[in-house]
């Protein structure tokens, strides 16, 4: 019979560190939950204080927009002028809150026009014609004191007026423009006598053709056509003055360089000589004196 001394004993130390390793683990294991659980509780707070904060900056970001109202955008203005000023830098200045260089493009723009006070208004002229004919470039062409494109838009109608052969031939015989409608070569005068304020067009070339008694020397050198002693023609279109300010009559040009009988045709049509107002009816002679 084996006695209890015989029974295998177990190694104490081995047991002690095998324990000891277990505890270990577990601690170990413990401390990660621990973290674990203490780091998803930290990062919902976050999230829940971040949310809140949000919504915290929306609702004052809302109260601050009902609070501030947007303002009302400013209504185009037409930059409408009847001598071709550009308002364009005056309003960008405007529109941007520059104002003191808006009030320098101000005080600029009154140079320009020549007077503080604002130009008279061309009074509107019916655009009238018999055959159709569209006037309105001519019109846009003067409004804004384009001299010499205006003058080429006159060459181009007057073709165009007086026929099919003139249109052919590429410019006016003078036995042709009795064809022309008083209505559309009236229209093509009075566009130019507004326009310039009475200093261009046929009816007052006229005028002064008659007052230099249809002398067409004095009459040249009177609406400066001609320079110099021997009254040389000037050259087109280099010579002539495109501008508001030229001689009485400068324009519109008429070629005289092939003689004058285009140029006497139209100051003798209708539409043009009738400018000159009812003629005074003549005197009756006496036959007798009481």
């Amino acid at each position: 019979m084996a006695t209890a001394t015989n029974a295998r004993v177990p190694n104490v130390t081995k047991v002690n560190r095998r324990l000891d390793r277990w505890n270990g683990r577990k601690k170990a294991v413990s401390t990660r939950l621990v973290y674990a659980m203490n780091a998803r509780t930290i990062a919902r707070a976050t999230w829940n204080q971040a949310q809140s904060r949000a919504a915290r900056l929306a609702a004052a970001a809302v109260d601050a927009g009902s609070k501030s109202d947007a303002p009302e955008p400013v209504p185009e203005v037409p930059l409408e002028t009847t001598v071709g000023v550009d308002y364009t830098t005056l309003r960008d200045r405007l529109r941007a809150g520059e104002w003191e260089e808006a009030d320098n493009e101000t005080r600029r723009l009154l140079i320009v026009l020549g007077k503080s006070d604002a130009p008279e208004p061309v009074p509107e002229v019916p655009l009238e014609t018999t055959v159709g004919v569209d006037y309105t470039t001519l019109r846009d062409r003067l409004r804004a004191g384009e001299w010499e494109e205006a003058d080429n838009e006159t060459r181009r109608l007057l073709i165009v007026l007086a026929g099919a052969d003139a249109q052919k031939r590429g410019w006016v015989y003078f036995t042709e423009v009795k064809n022309i409608s008083v209505a559309d070569l009236g229209t093509m005068d009075k566009l130019w006598v507004a326009y310039s304020k009475g200093n261009y067009g046929y009816s007052v070339q006229r005028k002064i053709w008659l007052q230099c008694k249809k002398e067409w020397g004095p009459f040249f050198k009177k609406i400066d056509w001609t320079t110099g002693g021997n009254n040389t023609y000037r050259k087109w279109p280099e010579d002539f003055q495109w501008r508001a300010d030229a001689a009485k009559g400068h324009l519109p040009l008429t070629n005289a360089l092939r003689g004058t009988q285009l140029i006497t045709a139209i100051f003798e049509h209708p539409a043009i000589a009738g400018a000159d107002g009812p003629k005074a009816a003549p005197k009756q002679k006496k036959l007798f004196n009481f």
